[in-house]
């Protein structure tokens, strides 16, 4: 019987909340939590975030990239808010490089992840060392990185199952050939990278000998196993495809060190103006499906299994076509979609779809709209479709937008959103482009979050698969190594499970097939599963706080939502913007679970701003108040 561990964040921090329409359930705190910097590009391309834990406090930390400005790295303070260390951290080596995409990976197995940097133009890569206290160094070049080219995407992945990380990266346009309308594009793109990890600190690169230097113009790559087989597999995602070179799978031969490009026996040779791509299993058959954005029609390639994709994104709702109409014309310009994610945002179980969009001037033939909000779409449960709810969500920020990441950064138990905006320099002065950080405010359901330690694999379990089944349903979630577009989301395997308090089996499939199976795994709970962990079987539950308010604002009466993970006395108190004291609620002993407060405000408090906290046995929480009298 195969044995496991378990390890659990204690979430006692105090957040605070910011005011949001009364119909929005994401809350863009950014500025307010310490993120500024802008991504600024002459070209209005790139720009990537990553989510990951750098010092390894079980907080999620924010890397990004500033294209012509510097990088940087924020540090989770696990109170809402971040502080950016770069200079601390000694990343003064980016300073100088035009950075585009970053994804963060353990490439050495010492323990700590280290941070892989894509840059442009003439300028090498960057593979920024974790030294373990709290700073990083430059040594791309010095363990075998030392390629040149205008380098936009990367992604890790261990393809010979060694445990190590090895790393694509996708290179974009090497020489400018122009438009015409007789010939389309005639650019010249540069062939990718393969770097094969060698196990003792160093890199060799290998695209032509293992069948891999395709010279697409590659806007994002992602390692994926698409056909089950527990290795890893290749998804280009390229520009220009009509004219330069379509899109492309590549299989992995393993144990054969070769990649066969099945790109048109599956039909994934598509030729269209690609930028990110979104992998996940969006209707539970166990096979993964991808997701691919463009200039125009978003294609959603269905896993039908035995090489055979089938795109559905019209069908299902999800193909982004258009998103503005010309106002000299009345003809509809088309959308621009960058960055992209399958996540359960709600929680309710079910696979819901993110994208990043924004505008970039184009040719005639593909002109594209200038206003271009994001969009959300949300699964309609089980019946293939999607409804775009990104207005609603009060996600639908309509920035220049290139590349997103998902991961849960205030532990709370519900997935929040990152996209990076960049600056156009030509745009007026007066527009304040930055990086977006949606929090994720909707009402609680139950959650599981689970986190790999691999021991004969990779630290992060890049490429092997988590699966939960609850009532007879089973959900998939492939540990990402790098795809959206330039950006690299949380490797921590986020579940939603709805009105679920158990998961009935809890399965990982490691990369190379070996299976850790475990039943009866209580909600609502962070789980790390170490490989060939030899330890006794304990049940935990998460200390984990989570207070809302529905809605918000209020006009006299409002009810505080909120869950508590065990059994505790709790005090809600309500304070003005100065601090002082409007309201106390007798302290009381309440049970585990969902909680439900109602606060009726007196007549003499006036219309503003408030803040609830409740303060349990175990931590507290904070949610901002709205009083409209």
């Amino acid at each position: 019987m195969q044995r496991y561990f378990y390890t659990f964040v204690l979430m006692t921090s105090l957040l605070t909340f910011s005011l949001s329409p009364i119909s929005a359930q994401f809350t863009e705190v950014s500025l307010e939590s310490g993120i500024a910097l802008q991504h600024t590009s002459a070209m209005l391309i790139g720009g990537g975030g990553a989510f990951f834990d750098y010092n390894n406090d079980g907080w999620l930390d924010i890397y990004l990239v500033g294209g012509n400005d510097d990088d940087g790295l924020f540090h989770n303070n696990g109170d809402g808010t971040f502080t950016n260390v770069a200079e601390m951290a000694g990343l003064e080596s980016t300073s100088g490089y035009q950075t585009t995409g970053v994804i963060t990976g353990d490439v050495d197995k010492d323990g700590y992840r280290d941070i892989f940097v894509t840059t442009w133009d003439t300028q090498p890569n960057l593979m920024l060392h974790n030294n373990g206290d709290g700073t990083f160094t430059e040594v791309g070049e010095e363990i075998g990185m030392g390629g040149v080219s205008f380098s936009m995407a990367a992604s890790f992945g261990d393809y010979n199952l060694d445990g190590y990380l090895d790393l694509y990266v996708g290179n974009y346009i090497e020489e400018n050939g122009g438009y015409t309308a007789e010939n389309g594009f005639g650019h010249r793109c540069a062939a990718n990278f393969f770097y094969v990890n060698q196990g003792d600190g160093t890199f060799e690169e290998v695209s032509e000998q293992y069948g891999m230097n395709n010279n697409g113009c590659a806007l994002s790559v992602a390692f994926t196993d698409f056909d089950n087989d527990s290795d890893i597999d290749l998804l280009l995602a390229n520009d220009f495809g009509e004219w330069v070179e379509p899109n492309a799978l590549f299989e992995n031969l393993y144990p054969v060190d070769f990649f066969a490009n099945v790109s048109r026996q599956t039909g994934l040779n598509l030729e269209i103006y690609a930028m990110g791509i979104a992998v996940g299993d969006y209707n539970e058959d166990g096979l993964l499906d991808h997701y691919m954005t463009n200039i125009g029609h978003n294609p959603l390639l269905k896993n039908k299994g035995n090489y055979e994709f089938e795109e559905v994104a019209q069908v299902a709702g999800v193909d982004n076509t258009h998103s503005d109409t010309n106002p000299q014309t009345g003809n509809p310009l088309f959308a621009t979609s960058w960055g992209a994610a399958f996540l359960d945002y709600n929680n309710d179980t079910y696979l819901d779809l993110f994208v990043s969009n924004g505008h970039i001037p184009a040719v005639q033939v593909i002109k594209n709209a200038e206003n271009d909000p994001n969009k959300l779409f949300q699964n309609n449960q089980a019946n293939g479709t999607f409804t775009d709810v990104s207005s609603i969500m009060g996600i639908d920020n309509t920035d220049i937008c290139r590349g997103m990441a998902v991961g849960d950064y205030d532990n709370d138990g519900d997935m929040d959103i990152l996209v990076v905006a960049i600056t156009d320099p030509s745009r007026p002065s007066t527009v304040e482009d930055h990086i977006l950080l949606f929090r994720n405010d909707n009402p609680p359901a139950n959650w599981l979050k689970v986190e790999l330690e691999g021991v004969t694999n990779n630290k992060q379990g890049m490429g092997s698969r988590v699966e939960v089944s609850v009532d007879g349903r089973t959900f998939i979630r492939e540990i990402d190594g790098g795809s959206s577009h330039a950006s690299h989301n949380s490797t921590i395997a986020h579940f939603g499970l709805g009105d679920y308090e158990m998961v009935d089996e809890l399965k990982v499939r490691w990369l190379g097939g070996e299976e850790q199976v475990f039943t009866n795994i209580a909600a609502n709970q962070l789980i790390t599963i170490v490989e060939h962990e030899p330890n006794a079987l304990e049940e935990h539950t998460a200390h984990i706080l989570q207070l809302y308010s529905v809605p918000n604002p209020f006009e006299e009466k409002t009810q505080i939502h909120y869950f508590l993970p065990k059994p505790s006395i709790i005090s809600l108190s309500i304070y003005d913007m100065t601090g002082r004291l409007v309201y106390q609620e007798a302290a009381i002993q309440q049970r585990e679970g969902k909680q439900i407060l109602e606060w009726t405000s007196s007549s003499t408090i006036a219309s503003g701003v408030y803040f609830c906290r409740l303060t349990t046995d175990f931590g507290t929480a904070s949610h901002r108040l709205v009083l409209e009298r």
